[in-house]
């Protein structure tokens, strides 16, 4: 409840009472289906590679609120430190402007919890000068690959179904599908955090992989 009540907090200030209500509304009237995607770790992972122009890197906490400092045009996303378990942080600077941001948690969230050396990425968000660059792509590759190094063998991602942009993302680092779950209002189906360590990839996903 805490966090919810600090994520309402952020929201009023970054993005406006009327967001808010919108959200609320939304959350309590539609049924969100989530998607749960993982993605295995190993030698063979592809590297990314940040596009021209552009400096992904992990910061401190210190770092970011450097970074966030006087930008008043950044949205929530890029304050989910205040509300949620999250335990790093990596950026996409272009000029030295902050334009991405994608959190770690090892703990997982509200929706899922996170298997032995296995992580989650979220809360990933691009705003729309760098769009169409494939910074969430190179990015995440990018994390997959230092937590790897780490001894990180798993990551899950959970994104909302109604936002394709990332989903496709997930898809071209090699992501698959594992699994979904369903919240209206305050209700979710499966109950949540789900374990999906022991999961295996759905048939669907594992034809869509094979496919692409």
């Amino acid at each position: 409840m805490t966090n919810n009540f600090e994520l309402l907090v952020t929201l009023i200030r970054t993005e406006g009472l009327r967001e808010v209500l919108r959200r609320l509304a939304r959350r309590f009237l539609e049924v969100h289906t989530f998607s749960v995607y993982r993605l295995h770790l190993s030698d063979a992972l592809a590297t990314g590679q940040a596009p021209e122009g552009i400096e992904i890197k992990e910061v401190s906490r210190e770092q970011l609120n450097g970074l966030r400092k006087g930008r008043p045009d950044l949205p929530e996303y890029f304050y989910r430190d205040e509300s949620e378990p999250l335990d790093r942080c990596w950026v996409g600077l272009h000029d030295g402007r902050l334009g991405f941001i994608c959190w770690v948690s090892y703990r997982g969230s509200d929706l899922v919890s996170c298997g032995a050396n296995e992580a989650k990425v979220s809360n990933i968000f691009c705003l729309k000068e760098l769009r169409g660059r494939r910074v969430t792509t190179n990015a995440v590759l990018m994390i997959a690959r230092a937590l790897f190094e780490e001894g990180i063998t798993s990551l899950l991602a959970v994104p909302d179904s109604k936002n394709p942009a990332i989903v496709k993302s997930l898809l071209a680092c090699g992501f698959v599908r594992v699994g979904s779950i369903k919240r209206l209002g305050l209700f979710t189906w499966p109950r949540t955090p789900v374990d999906y360590s022991g999961v295996a990839a759905t048939a669907g996903s594992a034809r869509q992989k094979a496919a692409g």
